[in-house]
């Protein structure tokens, strides 16, 4: 299956499991046999299809959908999140979820926030929310010292009203990391919630609407400077820039940034900014293998398509100093992009064939830059040396 078919790209937006390995498509209806709860044991394995990850006081908090494929069915098992000390590689914990479906993780200071998007199905024309999803607000200060780390699980409904409106698979912090803005995995809105309070200010009966909600769309929403909010919709190839306290569009930039190529789509899948550098936004485009630039001071003639090449099925992005950092899933390595003239640097790290590098977050350690970057098939973690591209652990 090609990977430049709408199909592939809509399963692979929605679970990332790389083009190699989708089912093929043609049922129409729900599935039969799509199980969310395949029971409440956690696997054996310190890992089970590792995405996202964060890292805080040394500490990797490691997301764990949990899914495996039964023809065109996705069967749920127990998600969990695995904690592992980064020093000598040792699993101190895995906390499982309430909600199905753990996804990504962000961190600030001792806040660790794991988003669990919930169950979906494909009825034979478009991705749907079935379950329900949640967010669970760590304490990385507890776990480093050894004690149970969970503060809260904040539920997250699915819309019972509009099919499509649920399952949030983006996740950002903003104001103090007091709230997390979430991007749908499957219809154009955002979802607001006060994780000190523990309540959801924008659920899925009173989202931010980017769009019309009867047409799929996956949005990834990123935290810039200034209370502004990056969000990407991946089925437009547009590039929005919003309020971060009220996810109104902010006044100097009213109309969305179009990147890619004319009448194709391109699927913006990550957003990177550059504070003070020009360009200062980059947008990950998936279905192009490619990174566009946006200089947001020029407005939208600050566009800049076609700023840098990407390897295979890239997932993520992220600023190392003055260079973007590209997570090529398909190519089972880690490329960098020189941040002003958009030039290739080369790799940076080479994973072994059958990895399926999926997320990944920098941290330093002494003198030393790091990367941890989870293995989706290999059920594994990496930590890498940012200066010369050695693999320093694997953990299992």
């Amino acid at each position: 299956m090609g990977c430049r078919r709408r199909l592939c790209w809509l399963w692979l937006a929605l679970a990332l499991t790389g083009c190699e390995s989708l089912p093929d498509a043609g049922t129409s209806g729900e599935p039969d046999g799509l199980v969310q709860d395949s029971g409440d044991e956690l696997p054996s394995g310190s890992f089970a299809g590792p995405q996202g990850v964060a890292v805080a006081r040394g500490l990797a908090f490691v997301a764990n959908p949990n899914y495996r494929y039964s023809g065109q069915s996705l069967v749920y098992g127990k998600g969990f999140v695995t904690i592992v000390r980064l020093a000598d590689g040792t699993v101190i914990d895995r906390v499982p979820t309430g909600a199905r479906n753990p996804q990504a993780v962000v961190a600030s200071g001792d806040r660790v926030v794991v988003l669990c998007s919930g169950a979906t199905f494909f009825d034979g024309s478009v991705v749907l929310p079935q379950g329900d999803g949640s967010v669970l607000v760590l304490d990385a200060a507890e776990a480093d010292a050894g004690r149970p780390s969970l503060v809260r699980e904040i539920p997250l409904p699915r819309s019972l009203v509009h099919p499509m409106v649920g399952y949030p698979s983006s996740i950002t912090l903003v104001l103090g990391a007091s709230r997390a803005w979430l991007g749908s995995g499957t219809s154009p809105v955002l979802f607001l919630v006060d994780l000190d309070g523990g309540q959801v200010l924008r659920g899925a009966d009173d989202p931010v609407v980017l769009g019309d909600t009867g047409v799929q769309d996956t949005i990834v929403v990123r935290s810039g400077a200034e209370q502004i909010l990056m969000v990407g919709r991946f089925e437009s190839d547009e590039v929005l820039l919003l309020d971060a306290v009220t996810g109104a569009p902010v006044q100097s930039h009213l109309q969305p940034f179009g990147v890619g190529s004319p009448g194709q789509m391109d699927g913006v899948l990550d957003i990177v900014e550059r504070p003070g550098g020009s360009p200062d936004i980059f947008a990950l485009l998936g279905l192009a293998s490619s990174v566009a630039a946006i200089d947001s001071t020029r407005g939208l003639a600050g566009v800049h398509n076609g700023f840098a090449g990407t390897g295979l099925s890239p997932n993520r992005i992220v600023l190392d100093r003055d260079r973007l950092l590209v997570v090529n899933s398909g190519d089972n390595n880690i490329t960098a992009i020189d941040a002003t003239a958009g030039t290739s640097l080369g790799k940076v790290a080479i994973l072994p064939v059958g990895t399926n590098p999926y997320d990944i977050a920098l941290f330093v350690e002494g003198s030393r830059r790091l990367a941890v970057i989870t293995g989706q098939k290999s059920q594994s973690l990496y930590v890498v040396d940012l200066d010369d591209g050695v693999v320093v652990r694997e953990v299992r």
